[in-house]
């Protein structure tokens, strides 16, 4: 009876371990596992573009006759007469999870042949841009706050129907 005593004893003991070791294995999974997760939702978040809500034209301007607008891009399409013009405005916003840089404008749709009768222009912090631009490196810090206006204004000297676009990449 002695001996079945401390055979039980020793089965306790290594079930006790067991379990101990159990514990501690699953604690150090779990702990594992959620570090895994929160760097996975910490990860790199983009989303920059034209906030579209924000879109106005001007009372002055001429209205297109179709527009379509994505978080990068405006299009629209207009009929101007001499010295009519176009004016708009959007907002630039950075809801992403880090500061981004502007790096290309992106302007078409102006026919060469027409290239000194319209005037395409975009104005945004200060700069007026007439044509694709690259390599620009302006700073759009995180944040719904920290927006930025992009004037668009479109002037001609003759009758001309013109299909635009505006496009922004980061």
């Amino acid at each position: 009876m002695h001996k079945q005593k401390h055979l039980h004893y020793a089965i306790i003991t290594v079930a006790g371990f067991a379990l101990l070791f159990m514990v501690v294995g699953f604690a150090a999974y779990a702990q594992l596992a959620g570090t895994n997760s929160a760097s996975a939702n910490s990860r790199y978040i983009r989303n920059i573009g034209f906030d579209t809500s924000s879109y106005l034209e001007s009372d002055s301007s001429v209205f297109p006759s179709s527009k379509s607008f994505s978080k990068q891009s405006l299009k629209f399409s207009l009929h101007l007469n001499p010295g009519e013009s176009y004016g708009s405005v959007v907002n630039i916003v950075n809801k992403g999870s880090d500061n981004e840089l502007l790096q290309k404008i992106i302007m078409e749709g102006v026919p060469s042949e027409l290239a000194n009768l319209v005037d395409f222009r975009v104005t945004l912090n200060g700069e007026d841009y007439i044509g694709t631009t690259e390599d620009i490196n302006l700073a759009f810090l995180r944040g719904e706050l920290n927006r930025q206006q992009m004037f668009i204004t479109v002037e001609s000297k003759v009758s001309v129907d013109l299909d635009l676009s505006v496009a922004i990449e980061f």
